[in-house]
């Protein structure tokens, strides 16, 4: 998978890009009534946390959604380039959501 790729389930929303998305870490939910429109994903190095949050939040921008809860990573690979970085890369995983009005 390509560096920054997002794949997956998205649903068409047919919103616009949003400016902001909050993030929810592993495990925390939002309290606010919200509904999935996506999950979008991104392969990096390991301890590349904010570089990864930077592109997870692009993309759900990029598709409307209010805000992302990060799933658990995976690990992807072992990569070696004797002329670049060398170490364990893993797949961070989001949930992109919209949160639902209130009638």
């Amino acid at each position: 998978m390509p560096y920054g790729a997002a794949r997956g389930n998205v649903r068409p929303t047919n919103r616009p890009p949003t400016s902001a998305v909050k993030v929810f870490g592993e495990g925390t939910l939002p309290t606010r009534p919200y509904k999935p429109i996506g999950d979008v994903f991104c392969e990096d190095f390991a301890g590349e946390d904010a570089h990864v949050i930077n592109h997870l939040t692009a993309k759900a921008r990029k598709i409307g959604a209010d805000g992302i809860i990060m799933l658990a990573t995976l690990d992807a690979s072992y990569e070696f380039n004797p002329f670049g970085r060398v170490g364990n890369k893993h797949i961070w995983r989001a949930r992109a959501i919209v949160f639902e009005q209130s009638q």
